[in-house]
């Protein structure tokens, strides 16, 4: 589990997923059911996430960064 806090609207945010998480992903595709966003304070105003369903240029994007042991 991690944390991020907003800073705004119509901006890009990256959430770090620990090796493990992503290679579990690919170890069992049809179990990936995506990443579960949740509100953690209770505040007047809150953000809405597109989702794989929103306009092309909108929907989450995942980025799969390797590195090589020893680099």
């Amino acid at each position: 589990m991690s944390t991020l806090t907003t800073t705004g609207i119509s901006k890009w945010y990256e959430f770090n997923l620990t090796p493990a998480v992503v290679q579990a992903w690919a170890d069992n595709a049809a179990n990936n059911f995506g990443v579960s966003l949740n509100q953690t304070d209770m505040v007047q105003s809150s953000y809405l996430f597109s989702s794989s369903e929103a306009a092309a240029d909108l929907r989450p994007k995942l980025v799969v960064t390797y590195t090589v042991a020893g680099a």
